[in-house]
């Protein structure tokens, strides 16, 4: 499973102008990043790297795909849907399971009944 979560940062100015801070961003009127989470099929997370808040979850997902861990499939959200993403998991012999977004010209299948299931489960 993978998802974001957005944080919004509260600091001093003199803190962030010393540096370290390289993931915050001023993202709609203050500072932001988000944390990305990939969990395994029990919840439990497995790689939690964060990036700058003005980073849509798709451009996150490339760092994801790079240690991915060993899965059968991969669930995600309307936000990771891209058919780049769809290919690279493929390639890695991962099969997505991605409701499709709802401007997509032509609907993308999923297991409905897997994503349901494990979207309940995760809550």
């Amino acid at each position: 499973m993978i998802d974001t979560v957005h944080l919004k940062v509260h600091l001093v100015r003199p803190a962030c102008e010393k540096g370290g801070f390289a993931v915050l961003r001023t993202y709609k009127g203050g500072l932001n990043s988000k944390l990305h989470a990939v969990c395994d099929g029990d919840g439990h997370p497995v790689r939690l790297p964060l990036t700058a808040g003005n980073i849509n979850d798709i451009k996150g997902a490339a760092k994801l795909l790079e240690d991915l861990p060993a899965a059968e499939f991969v669930l995600a959200d309307k936000g990771y849907d891209a058919d780049w993403f769809r290919r690279e998991l493929l390639q890695h012999d991962v099969m997505p399971c991605i409701p499709s977004r709802c401007n997509r010209k032509i609907q993308i299948p999923y297991d409905v009944t897997l994503y349901r299931r494990c979207h309940s489960s995760a809550d």
